[in-house]
């Protein structure tokens, strides 16, 4: 999945833009399509390249160019491109109109319902660009300010979505995200007291910026104090200059679809590509098991508990599963590899660690059976030229690690 970086500060200085850009590169390995980056000032640079591959005299000139354009922040996007050709600027990030400049990860996937459903006619051809002409639209109705058209625009989309904005009449700056997707920021403070917001979509990212020293077995940090926060979904946050906080400026309603599930809808339901909710198999309300899994055909299956770093990796299993479909369809150069998934109905059931695909369509699972083993298996119910797959979580994972961007552009792939 794409990547979104972040950073700022009072008069902002080199440290804090190296910092960035080394995320900005870190994040170009797995993400290596297309990498974007804007100011304050509304000055934007766009490379239809991974930020890595640019050669350094390149990269020296953008260093340059950030210090002379910018005082309090940066945004920035590595992009894995879904929709819309990376070869032409004009399908990158970020997508600028006349009042908003924003980066987002994710896919949305009613862009092309809403773009005729408005009437709007621009010439990007990616799903993001539907996002700033929306806002604008709203912008234009009476009585809307940025923070309301915001909470119209989210609620008006499908799919999943991390979006960082720039209001250039205001220079105001706002972060919202619904359930698919992860983001994190970090405040630091230095030894001699400066003190920066950094954001990314992966928290190493974050734990990279500034060195840690070394003190026998343990690492050290060379920060005063760094900590942490992650947005919720459904909130509307403003990033104040004056006191590098996250405000909470207003709330929206993600959109959501639910589906019948093995069991009733409990825990944290998210949605992903606007179609489907997820049924975690949560014990903490419910009395479960953490890792008990009622089967299709009843009774209880106690699975055997994983291991702390497979927790972890389970955790982050919803990532993955879409970072699995965007590395697939472009293997695959098959753009509706993803539309096709996303019209499925998807359970993740974390007690079993597997996932259910309902519904899906016969040549998308000739697709997914070029990289992936899984169990195939049909109902009454399947309507005709569909089947069902159930995925494990350790396939998905296995997946991720061995098609990615970086293990194909480091020679990896045996």
């Amino acid at each position: 999945m794409c990547e979104i970086q972040f950073v700022m500060s009072h008069n902002i200085n080199d440290e804090e833009i190296e910092n960035f850009l080394d995320m900005l590169t870190e994040g170009s390995y797995s993400n290596s399509d297309a990498t974007g980056l804007c100011t304050d000032n509304g000055t934007k640079w766009k490379f239809p390249n991974a930020i890595h591959r640019l050669k350094d005299k390149k990269t020296d000139h953008l260093l340059r160019d950030i210090r002379m354009n910018t005082n309090k922040f940066l945004i920035g996007h590595n992009r894995l491109a879904t929709t819309g050709d990376e070869k032409f600027n004009k399908n990158n990030h970020p997508f600028e109109t006349p009042n908003i400049m924003l980066v987002h990860n994710g896919i949305i996937s009613n862009h092309m319902a809403l773009k005729g459903d408005f009437s709007l006619d621009y010439k990007e051809e990616t799903d993001s660009a539907i996002v700033p002409y929306l806002l604008e639209t709203y912008l234009t109705l009476p009585d809307t300010d940025i923070v309301s058209a915001i909470k119209e625009t989210a609620e008006s989309l499908q799919g999943s979505y991390s979006i960082l904005l720039l209001h250039k009449p205001s220079g105001r700056t706002f972060y919202f995200k619904n359930n698919s997707t992860s983001f994190s920021f970090m405040k630091t403070i230095t030894k001699s007291g400066k003190v920066s917001l950094y954001g990314s979509t992966k928290d190493s990212n974050l734990l990279n910026c500034y060195d840690w020293e070394k003190d026998g077995m343990f690492n050290v940090d060379t920060l005063r104090k760094r900590a942490f926060a992650e947005p919720e979904a459904g909130v509307i946050y403003e990033i104040t200059e004056k006191g590098l906080n996250l405000d909470e400026v207003g709330q929206f309603t993600p959109f959501t679809y639910t589906t019948t599930g093995i069991r009733p809808a409990y825990g944290n339901g998210t949605t992903y590509a606007g179609t489907t909710r997820y049924y975690n198999d949560w014990k903490d309300d419910y009395g479960w098991n953490d890792y008990a899994h009622v089967p299709e055909t009843g009774g209880t299956e106690i699975m055997e508990l994983p291991s702390s770093y497979q927790k972890q990796l389970d955790h982050d299993i919803q990532e993955h599963f879409e970072e699995m479909l965007e590395e697939m369809a472009y293997l695959m150069a098959n753009d509706n590899l993803i539309d096709d998934i996303s019209k499925c109905n998807i359970r993740f059931h974390r007690g079993a660690r597997q996932i259910t695909v309902e519904n899906i369509t016969m040549d998308a699972v000739k697709d997914l059976d070029t990289y992936l083993n899984f169990r195939e298996w049909c109902s009454n119910t399947n309507p005709m030229g569909t089947r069902n797959i159930t995925i494990t979580f350790d396939e998905i994972h296995d997946f991720v690690d061995n098609y990615g961007h970086k293990i194909m552009n480091s020679g990896g792939i045996k």
